[in-house]
């Protein structure tokens, strides 16, 4: 009898390959998208992060000009008022109120000192002007009233410091220094470590922050919202000449 011949069985040794090559070639594809996912994850973290700082740039900027229209505005009301700065002594209703009274209140004040420049100038500033980009809810919700007698009251003051993102320091004297600080953010924190100012002969610049005080490079060591041995600061104009203090 002629001999079966033994089964051979033979496997394709290309077709393995070729699977293997497939499956490789997947593993790859997903690594590669994984990959291009964590980059661009990273990129939109990074984008998001810089762009926080980019954007608070500008804002610095505007805050610092918005002072810097007010007290151009209030150089011009000086200027046609015997260089008396614009003051509108109030208590915390607003009403205008002699200094001295108890009822005399330095916040009020410097917010409806700024509505009564704003009326005595004929309304040239903004209301927008008083807010500052860095804290757009602060800021007056009304235009500057009719802020012209001792019997007017201030809507600004009413509304309380919500209506004002800036200090202004009424006592400066009229021959203050450059370096004397009239206006600055009312929050100390709105700018992190820095505070945008104004000064007397109109120019803008900050202020670093310090942990427990703003230091003035006229008095070293103190505190610009303070009011120590600086002289009758609740009078209009009767305040140091180079001290920065603002309330």
């Amino acid at each position: 009898m002629p001999t079966t011949a033994p089964f051979v069985h033979f496997t394709s040794t290309s077709n393995t390959t070729k699977q293997h090559s497939a499956v490789r070639a997947a593993f790859s594809l997903i690594e590669l998208c994984v990959v291009m996912v964590l980059v661009l994850l990273l990129s939109v973290l990074f984008v998001g992060l810089t762009s926080t700082g980019h954007r608070e740039s500008p804002r610095k900027a505007n805050c610092a000009n918005n002072q810097r229209q007010i007290v151009l505005a209030m150089n011009v009301y000086a200027n046609d008022n015997d260089l008396h700065w614009p003051v509108f002594t109030a208590n915390g209703a607003g009403h205008w109120v002699p200094i001295g009274d108890p009822l005399f209140d330095p916040t009020a004040t410097s917010i409806a000192s700024f509505e009564f420049m704003v009326f005595s100038t004929g309304g040239d500033v903004s209301v927008k002007t008083f807010g500052c980009p860095s804290n757009p809810t602060v800021r007056p919700t009304t235009e500057a009233g009719k802020i012209s007698g001792t019997d007017s009251i201030s809507a600004w003051a009413i509304q309380g410091p919500q209506s004002m993102s800036y200090s202004y320091d009424w006592s400066v004297p009229s021959n203050a220094s450059s370096i004397r600080v009239m206006t600055a953010d009312r929050h100390t924190t709105v700018h992190k470590k820095t505070v945008m100012a104004a000064f007397a002969d109109g120019h803008v610049g900050s202020i670093n922050y310090s942990v427990t005080a703003f230091i003035n490079k006229d008095a070293k060591g103190d505190d610009i919202y303070s009011d120590s041995d600086d002289g009758p600061m609740n009078i209009p104009g009767e305040g140091s000449t180079t001290r920065a203090f603002v309330r």
